[in-house]
């Protein structure tokens, strides 16, 4: 299995997690259900169980389309239209599908980082509706190791990408 394999597979199982909380948890929730917290992780606000579920089927269907599609139209994209440092170097022909391929294997693990997020609020939210929680537990935790990850792999593609080539290479 390739690396982009392995990041698209992840990519799909926290997927399917996503759907098999929402599946396992849906039939058992109060109607109106708490779908808005406050900083303390106390319920604020609420919504219909049926407007819960579009919104958060909406938003992983929107999130997967978002991240798959970038992985494949990546290629598809013109060189002229991709932003990236010494985009010259990075982006000639000899270079060009190894740089698309780990941008492309980064998208995915962006991707699935955004999707552990989604898992985890879900399942802090359906434990708080259910009564087995009076708050959600740790919010600021899962933001935390959610923008940890972010800025990880930020920083993984400003290292490769934001060091000059060698300039005998580059002519």
């Amino acid at each position: 299995m390739t690396r982009q394999m392995d990041s698209l597979v992840v990519f799909v199982i926290l997927l399917a997690l996503c759907l098999v909380l929402i599946g396992h948890y849906y039939p058992r929730l109060p109607d109106p259900l708490a779908s808005h917290f406050g900083r303390d992780g106390t319920p604020d606000g609420w919504m219909s169980k049926a407007s819960f579920l579009d919104f958060a089927l909406t938003l992983l269907g929107i999130f997967s389309l978002l991240f798959v599609g970038l992985r494949f139209w990546l290629r598809k994209i013109p060189v002229s239209l991709i932003n990236l440092p010494h985009r010259d170097y990075w982006l000639a022909p000899e270079r060009r599908e190894a740089t698309l391929e780990f941008i492309a294997r980064h998208l995915m693990w962006f991707g699935s980082a955004t999707l552990a997020l989604f898992a985890d609020m879900f399942h802090q939210t359906f434990r708080v509706n259910l009564g087995q929680a009076g708050h959600l537990e740790h919010p600021v935790l899962t933001l935390v190791v959610y923008l940890v990850a972010i800025f990880s792999l930020l920083l993984v593609l400003l290292v490769k990408f934001g060091r000059r080539p060698d300039p005998a290479i580059t002519s």
